[in-house]
């Protein structure tokens, strides 16, 4: 039978501009639905009705008198910009009409459970599903669990019929890798660069500053270090008046403290050396520099271990980069399109890449403070060091959207760290001309 598409209400519409569009919280929320409804969809809506799809679920926290013919599209343009058509991979589909819209927004907040029937049923069906999906990704901070549980928590509400038993089996073809699968990856990662190795040696064994000419011995027995500290001291943003050749006054120049940094960076630069791998190496520059900044700042944590747990922090996410390729193009497209890192990193492994990191280090035979640092970085809170909150700040300073935000999560990382909100704003603006050199060279 053909559902009734009309629009039913003949309440007034209200100005466009009346609607609240400061409320990013919904927006958000309505974008990662629409991520997540497209993917989970792809065994459970027909091609012809994805667009129709997309459109409710980022509209469907308004109300369907908002739906009105000729006001429609300008809303989705006026919430999610000129472009949302981008943001579900929709860009060439045909244009669904607001009633039809508004009929899966009814069909969404008065179905009665287990009534999922025909295309209107089954996206209204699958939208609420994604929506307490995503309501649970955003509980996580205030509790421990696996996705194995969340899925379980699902399993059980179809077989009590709240939900379609398909729209079920769409959600449950993810993680589409096995964590088994993930770890039988490990050998294929790149071997700790053994320059790094003799750097930290140094450092670790070291019960004052580094000298400048520990610095010198270390560099210059490799010609890629030495040119890193070279170029960084001839670089544009130091100003210098004539051209720096030799290592040691390059050192000099630039100071032992921002030398050290370098040449840590310098020599693990190798493991980011992939073109895919570049946008990964430059956000670790910005990370490494922002958590050196705050452990100084709070006086909560060594400045050189905060450097280089904040450059391998998201070391994971080599190990993901190794997934088969239609694997690794459904994580690039839920991050490109609005997703958060850690919901595409659970659709694709089950597990997020803190944890995924935390394998990595161990591999390398890091620490175990800074396995714990990095493997709790998005849950700070669960870790005996100050290193997680340091990381986690500086992941936020830093401008990265690979988790949903928690005020609470946020307040708890400053009080750890003595911290205020100024200070961040504050800290924020911070720049290493070095690590900005190198950072220009990736």
């Amino acid at each position: 039978m053909t559902p009734d598409t009309t629009i039913r209400s003949s309440a007034p519409l209200p100005d466009l501009e009346t609607l609240d569009r400061s409320n990013s919280g919904w927006l958000s929320h309505s974008r990662r639905v629409a991520v997540l409804a497209m993917e989970v969809g792809t065994t459970l809506i027909e091609p012809a009705h994805r667009e129709l799809l997309a459109q409710a679920a980022l509209l469907h926290h308004y109300p369907t008198v908002f739906l009105k013919p000729d006001a429609w599209s300008r809303m989705l343009a006026d919430l999610y910009g000129p472009e949302w058509r981008s943001l579900t991979g929709c860009e060439h589909s045909p244009e669904f009409p607001p009633a039809m819209v508004a009929e899966v927004l009814r069909a969404l907040h008065s179905r009665r459970a287990g009534t999922a029937s025909g295309p209107i049923g089954r996206i209204a069906d699958l939208l609420e599903v994604c929506c307490l999906f995503d309501e649970r990704l955003e509980f996580l901070p205030f509790e421990d669990i696996k996705l194995k549980e969340i899925l379980t928590e699902f399993d059980l509400m179809a077989s009590s019929g709240i939900f379609d038993a398909a729209t079920i089996r769409a959600l449950r073809r993810f993680p589409l890798a096995s964590l088994e699968q993930v770890n039988r990856l490990m050998s294929h990662l790149p071997v700790f660069p053994a320059v790094a190795v003799r750097v930290l040696s140094t450092f670790r064994s070291s019960n004052s500053e580094v000298s400048p000419s520990q610095l010198e011995a270390l560099a210059g027995n490799d010609q890629v270090l030495a040119g890193e500290i070279i170029h960084a001291a001839n670089s544009c943003v130091y100003g210098v008046s004539r051209t720096i050749s030799r290592l040691g006054e390059a050192i000099v120049y630039i100071g032992s403290d921002t030398a050290r940094n370098l040449l840590i960076a310098a020599a693990m630069k190798p493991l980011f050396a992939s073109v895919a791998m570049r946008d990964l190496w430059r956000h670790s520059l910005d990370v490494a520099q922002l958590a050196h900044t705050l452990a100084v700042k709070s006086d909560t944590a060594d400045r050189d271990e905060a450097f280089l747990v904040g450059l391998v922090h998201d070391a994971g996410r080599l190990l993901l980069s190794l997934l088969p390729r239609e694997i690794v193009e459904l994580h690039a497209r839920v991050t490109e399109q609005g997703g958060p890192a850690l919901m595409a990193d659970l659709l694709v492994s089950g597990v997020d890449h803190a944890e995924l990191s935390a394998m990595v280090l161990k591999k390398w035979k890091f620490p175990e403070h800074l396995v714990e640092a990095a493997a709790l970085h998005h849950k700070p809170e669960l870790s005996r060091e100050p290193l997680a909150s340091i990381l986690y700040l500086a992941e936020i300073l830093s401008g990265a959207k690979e988790d949903i935000h928690a005020g609470t999560r946020i307040d708890a990382a400053m009080t750890r760290l003595h911290l205020t909100a100024q200070d961040l704003v504050d800290l924020s603006d911070r720049t290493s001309p070095a690590i900005d050199a190198i950072r220009g060279a990736a």
